[in-house]
């Protein structure tokens, strides 16, 4: 935490996160390879940086702004295209690369009536990578293996927040 002067503060943070796959296992890229149990199959792992900054107006109202880049190991997949919907939770692996994003954020923040009403109105926008879908061919069966049925790609999201909350009275929250 870093206090520049009266008004600006700002926040920098960094994490490391780490995952591996480990066997039993039978190689994709190497199909001469087994792997044994618990033997390491592929590990990875990143730098996750963070960057806050609020900006204050006045008393009662800032301006905050927020940076991150994050990493995610366990995919939720899921295919609508099919009769019976299947979702399915994917771990990372030597095929499957960890899904990573880096979003962006910027909010205004008001207290009304002595702090007893708060609100806030923030955007926002995520860029998202090695994001993970059922192929446009794939038909669920017995004897297919789902890894090898993946596309990868990229995506985006974006979208407003708007908050509301009491502190006093019979209605809080």
């Amino acid at each position: 935490d870093w206090k520049i002067n009266k008004r600006l503060t700002l926040q920098v943070g960094v994490r490391f996160s780490a995952f591996q796959q480990v066997g039993p296992y039978e190689g994709k890229l190497d199909t001469t390879r087994s792997y044994a149990t618990l033997e390491p199959v592929q590990t990875y792992g990143g730098v996750e940086p963070r960057f806050s900054g609020k900006y204050t107006l006045s008393d009662h109202s800032s301006l905050k702004l927020g940076i991150t880049l994050g990493q995610q190991y366990v995919h939720l997949v899921t295919n609508s295209t099919s009769t019976l919907p299947t979702d399915l939770w994917v771990p990372s692996t030597e095929i499957v690369r960890p899904q990573w994003g880096v979003q962006y954020a910027l909010g205004y923040f008001h207290n009304f009536f002595n702090n007893q009403l708060e609100a806030s109105a923030e955007v926002f926008y995520k860029d998202l990578y090695n994001q993970l879908d059922y192929s446009e061919s794939y038909t669920p069966t017995i004897d297919t293996d789902t890894e090898d049925q993946f596309i990868s790609g990229r995506g985006r999201a974006y979208g407003l927040e708007l908050f509301l909350r009491s502190s006093v009275g019979n209605f809080t929250g």
